[in-house]
């Protein structure tokens, strides 16, 4: 389990359009968003840089358009204060999907973030990003069904692309925690979200997709560590 956030910049509800990866109407904002990732991860270190620190429950995600935080419950008393005061001391928008709220900044002066062009390049160039960005410039439209999507993205996932793996096992999660398949069934899409999340554990995008798939196990009585079926 996780309490999740998004960041940007702007004064319109615009999360929906940065889920689907539509950043046509969004506004860059890399100063700002280098401003807030420099000063929230030396307040709590990211764990991609520092594995082992207990604040977050997946890598800091972030490009030229937004911020994903995907903090521990048990770290929240801590974290969640200081996520939204810094927000607003940037200037940042945040969605909060907990409570179906979006918190935008208050009037008033914001940090000026003093940093050089070279500087700026080097934090936003990263192969994860570049990885993201090439698959969606691709505008694939995927089948409106989710079954007919899953089966869609088996056709294209594989472990050199781990971003489209961990797209399939994000939609093994919504499908399995519903009552739309069977018990053995179940299990068999658990197991392959396993395998699709494992293939992006270590990259920036990864949202703690592993750990949402064992609760969704332990939810339906599920047990994962023992051998697969004959």
């Amino acid at each position: 389990m996780s309490i999740d956030f998004l960041l940007y910049k702007g004064k319109k509800e615009v999360h929906e359009e940065i889920y689907m990866a539509d950043f046509d109407n969004i506004r860059k904002c890399k100063k700002e968003i280098y401003g807030f990732v420099k000063c929230i991860t030396e307040i709590f270190p990211d764990p991609f840089e520092n594995p082992a620190e207990v604040y977050w429950a997946a890598n800091i995600y972030f490009d030229e358009y937004h911020i994903e935080l995907t903090c521990l419950p048990s770290a929240s008393s801590e974290t969640i204060p200081v996520i939204f005061e810094k927000a607003n001391a940037y200037g940042l928008t945040v969605w909060d999907p907990q409570n179906g709220q979006t918190v935008f900044p208050k009037r008033g002066k914001k940090l000026t973030v003093d940093v050089s062009k070279e500087e700026l390049k080097d934090f936003f160039h990263n192969e994860d990003e570049q990885e993201v960005n090439a698959f969606w410039s691709q505008q694939i439209k995927f089948p409106k069904n989710d079954f007919d999507k899953i089966d869609f993205l088996r056709e294209i996932a594989s472990p050199d692309k781990p971003y489209v793996s961990l797209l399939l096992a994000r939609d093994l999660i919504k499908i399995t925690d519903s009552f739309r398949v069977g018990g053995i069934e179940r299990e068999q899409m658990l197991r392959e979200g396993l395998i699709c999340a494992a293939r992006a554990k270590q990259k920036r995008y990864y949202g703690g997709e592993i750990e949402q798939l064992h609760k969704i196990a332990k939810k339906f009585k599920i047990d994962l560590d023992h051998s697969d079926r004959g």
